[in-house]
């Protein structure tokens, strides 16, 4: 099964946020990567205070990412002073949210500007291939 070797499940997730409002509610989650090779694109929001089931992403190999270097505000609110962020310029979209007004602590990561143009091939990463798929 190469598919979890390659983009795994997170090990688990951390609450970033809770906003609570009489009955609405939101709790924004930031997955945890298994291992260092590995990061996540975006956090996940759920109405409860339990946590997502892991199975509702994916982590991918940090070698196919770059630090997000644009962010665009899509959300803020003044009363709690959170806000949620657009990472990367392209679609899907996807975000990280803060506790401040300002932008989320780093690092946030996009897929790589090379990457996102073209097919890749797993081939194309010796180091990670050798890495994840040497039987032990």
């Amino acid at each position: 099964h190469v598919l979890p070797r390659l983009l795994p499940f997170p090990k688990r997730f951390r609450q970033v946020l809770q906003i609570e409002r009489g009955s609405c509610k939101l709790f924004v989650w930031e997955p945890v990567p298994p291992d260092d090779r590995f990061v996540s694109l975006s956090m996940v929001s759920t109405d409860n205070e339990l946590p997502p089931a892991l199975d509702v992403v994916r982590c991918v190999p940090k070698a196919w990412c770059q630090e997000a270097s644009v962010m665009f505000k899509a959300w803020s609110d003044t009363l709690s002073s959170a806000s949620l962020w657009q990472i990367g310029g392209t679609s899907p979209a996807f975000w990280a949210a803060s506790k401040t007004l300002d932008k989320p602590d780093g690092p946030l990561w996009q897929l790589r500007n090379d990457l996102t143009r073209r097919e890749v091939k797993v081939s194309e990463f010796p180091e990670l291939v050798n890495d994840l798929f040497i039987v032990k």
